[in-house]
């Protein structure tokens, strides 16, 4: 109700009948109705519901961002965050990395690096330096 009124849509006291009588408590003032009374569609004034109420009184995480997935290449890294390391050819290796609370991930035979508020894309430069040092085929270019 508070953002139908902040968007204008209904003035405040509107609102307020609006959420009393989703609430199931009496209006303000309350307008007199016949609960046998029959409209022309063969309903009860009773039985009558605001058309779209159930929408706001369910919660949701529809409109959440999605946590799982890729993200763009200036994400910042850090503390939690999970790495997963693909290399192939001559070296195969597949390794999962969490980002420890230090700021840092340990490649095996590699070392300690520290990743913490590298964006994706920094700590792509980052990789291809420390894991060219120990393997001779990780570097970029046509001939890697």
């Amino acid at each position: 109700m508070a953002a139908m009124r902040a968007l204008g849509v209904m003035d405040a006291a509107d609102a307020d009948d609006l959420g009393a009588m989703a609430m199931g408590r009496p209006l303000k003032a309350a307008p007199v109705i016949d609960p046998d009374a029959k409209g022309d569609d063969g309903l009860s004034a009773a039985s009558a519901e605001i058309f779209g109420l159930s929408v706001f009184q369910q919660a949701t995480s529809r409109f959440q961002p999605n946590l799982d997935g890729p993200v763009d290449a200036g994400y910042r890294v850090g503390p939690g965050d999970e790495l997963v390391l693909i290399l192939t050819g001559d070296v195969e290796l597949s390794q999962t990395l969490e980002v420890t609370r230090g700021g840092f991930v340990v490649i095996p035979q590699v070392g300690q690096i520290g990743v913490a508020n590298l964006t994706l894309a920094q700590l792509e430069d980052v990789l291809y330096t420390r894991l060219g040092r120990v393997y001779s085929g990780v570097r970029r270019g046509a001939d890697a």
